[in-house]
């Protein structure tokens, strides 16, 4: 039987609550609380380990028959990583006013190369990500958007099926590439030699060759910010090294204005456009009802996928506050981790993408849990 997922996440915010000293609501109507000077290591590792529950919780539902469920799997995934990541730099923060610059990068002068690491995040992210955490896997990805403001005013049954196609397409491939350039644009400015390195190391081993280099109080930071990783990273399995190699192929060359030209290219989206048209114009006994219940799933589809995209942004926005912290920390694995950072948050976009986009091709070929945009007509059409 799957675990309790809200159960799971309200564990979680219970250990959260002890590193910081306040109530979940406290934090959400606070500024710039930060964890307690004298957290204590039992609190950090209960913490961890609660993470570590979570996103089990949450990857059982990724097997769910439900479609929705499983939208809401992805969606709940990417959540409880903007959790972890922004715990992870709070205790940065937190590193950085406790121990002296030499304990902080567990060597010499490493750590004072380290960029300001600023204010505390978690009170920034906390409401925003509380919704899709809380959402019942049962009542799927709605129960989300809707608790968060997000609404489907945009869904109109009767419009036409090729306009729903039309939208669907851009607006899918038109979120994937805001999210993804952020992600992107911290990609291309790293060395290439340091992006194909990166592509073959395991997660877990590079972030434990950091541990083992930091200081006591970063360390619990390395330690949050992999539970955040590993939860992008539960949508590949075992092809998490091929998706990076495709990242860093796709991000060879490629300017911070090419990343939506580069996802309408991979998406094969004016291709798709052209051929869904021509399938429909050619469906003589395709019913009206059919074609109206398709084009209420596109724009749907269209309001899933764009808040699958809110919460990622703010993964990239983390990841770069991260960079600030970590590249220096213990070179040269911490610069390794960076690195995957980047590579793990672009993979989760584009590949998202696809899997809504229906691109159909052995790129998508590691991530499907959801009927995209071709399966959706296909399905009306037949």
């Amino acid at each position: 039987m799957p675990a309790d997922v809200q159960q799971a996440w309200s564990d979680y915010q219970e250990s959260i609550e002890s590193l910081y000293g306040r109530s979940s609501r406290e934090l959400i109507a606070a500024d710039e609380v930060g964890i307690q000077e004298e957290a204590s290591e039992e609190a950090v590792v209960t913490a961890l380990e609660r993470s570590a529950a979570l996103g089990v919780a949450i990857q059982e539902n990724l097997d769910d028959p439900g479609v929705e469920q499983r939208e809401l799997a992805i969606l709940q995934l990417s959540a409880a990583a903007v959790v972890d990541l922004s715990v992870a730099n709070d205790l940065a923060l937190n590193a950085a006013a406790g121990e002296s610059p030499a304990e902080v990068g567990g060597g010499g002068g490493a750590a004072a190369a380290m960029a300001p690491i600023g204010q505390p995040e978690l009170t920034n992210q906390l409401a925003s990500v509380t919704a899709a955490l809380e959402a019942s896997p049962a009542e799927g990805i709605w129960a989300a958007i809707r608790a968060g403001g997000s609404s489907d005013d945009s869904v109109n049954p009767r419009d036409a099926l090729e306009a729903a196609v039309d939208s669907a397409l851009a607006g899918v491939c038109g979120d994937a590439a805001e999210a993804g350039s952020q992600t992107f644009r911290g990609l291309i400015k790293l060395p290439g030699t340091e992006l194909a390195d990166a592509a073959s190391k395991a997660v877990a081993v590079v972030f434990g060759a950091i541990s083992d280099e930091v200081g006591h109080l970063l360390k619990r930071a390395v330690r949050f910010l992999l539970k955040g990783l590993e939860k992008l990273l539960a949508l590949f399995g075992s092809s998490t090294e091929s998706a990076f190699k495709k990242v860093v192929e796709w991000a060879d060359g490629l300017g911070e204005d090419g990343v939506k030209d580069l996802l309408e290219r991979l998406y094969g989206s004016e291709a798709a456009k052209a051929r869904l048209r021509a399938a429909i114009q050619a469906a003589p006994a395709t019913s009206e009802t059919k074609m109206e219940n398709a084009a209420e799933a596109l724009k749907s589809l269209e309001t899933k996928f764009g808040a699958q995209m809110n919460i990622v942004k703010r993964i990239a926005w983390l990841v770069d506050k991260i960079h600030g912290w970590l590249w220096a920390a213990a070179p040269p694995w911490s610069q390794l981790g960076v690195t995957l950072g980047y590579l793990s948050a672009t993979a989760y976009v584009v590949f998202a993408g696809g899997d809504y986009a229906d691109w159909g091709d052995e790129d998508g070929g590691s991530v499907n849990f959801v009927p995209g945009v071709e399966s959706i007509v296909s399905g009306a059409l037949t």
